[in-house]
This record gives structure tokens, sequence and C-alpha cells, in this order.
């Protein structure tokens, strides 16, 4: 049996109330674009878990700390978007921001090689931390383009 559920007002992950979503964009000359997107759940992480779940959903793309997940049900970190390579990056730096408080960061990936010099691992410290401090509620511009030539 599937279970649908109508969609929220802007159809966003925001949309759920609590839920915060920072972002990092990274782009340099011609050849560099890529970033960091950190979703944070609505819970205290220093003290509640979250229930959560995970699957392969066409068994590629790695995720760092979805064994526990899997184990526990139970999500203790905030989840982290990056590219391929950055996982490792983003990890440490996640570690290092938190000293402590998260000790399993959970940190997905995407193989943005085709649009990024995606070996230049350009994800940073410094990005990672400017995602967590630029949490905001995702608002959705809705913009409506007129048809026509570009």
């Amino acid at each position: 049996m599937y279970f649908y559920y109508s969609s929220g007002k802007y159809n966003s992950i925001t949309d759920v109330p609590g839920v915060k979503v920072g972002h990092s964009t990274i782009i340099k000359g011609d050849n560099v674009r890529t970033g960091v997107t950190v979703v944070i759940p609505p819970i205290d992480l220093k003290k509640e878990k979250f229930l959560a779940g995970g699957f392969a959903y066409n068994a590629n793309g790695e995720t760092a700390g979805l064994h526990y997940i899997l184990e526990e049900a139970r999500l203790i970190s905030p989840i982290f978007l990056t590219n391929t390579f950055s996982v490792g990056d983003v990890y440490k730096a996640v570690i290092d921001y938190y000293k402590g408080i998260i000790a399993l960061p959970v940190i997905g990936e995407c193989w943005d090689g085709y649009l990024n010099d995606i070996l230049g691992r350009h994800v940073k410290t410094e990005h990672v931390v400017e995602a967590i401090d630029l949490l905001r509620l995702l608002k959705l511009i809705r913009v409506e383009l007129e048809p026509g030539p570009v």
C-alpha cells in the first residue's frame, strides 16, 4: 500500500515545521560549480534523536552515516550534501565544527564532475561553516517566464 500526502504550501522540504536549510555555492572561473547544503531537522541534536530511514534509490551514490540510520532508525546529525570527492572534507569539517556534539555526521554525495573541476576538491571547511551559519528557512520564489526566445 502506498501513502500519498498532499504537498505543503511551497512543495519544499521546509514546508515541514522547523526544518532549516543552509547552502554555500562555490563558483570560480569557468570550471568550478559546486557547493555544500545542510538540512537540519526540527530537533535539539544535543538531546533528541529523529526517526529516520534510508534506501538506495538506484544503487548508486554514497551516504556516510547511513548505516547508523538503517540500524537504529534514528537521525542524530544534520544531513549534508556535497559532491562525490568532497564527502571526506565535509565530514572532517562537520566533526571539527560541532566539537564532539555530533559523532557520526550524515554526508550524501552527488557527482557534479560534468559541471565542476571535481578533482580540485573545492569544498573546504569555510564553505561548510558558511552553510551552517547561514541556515534559514528556504523560501521559494516562483517566477513565471514569458514564452519566447531566450
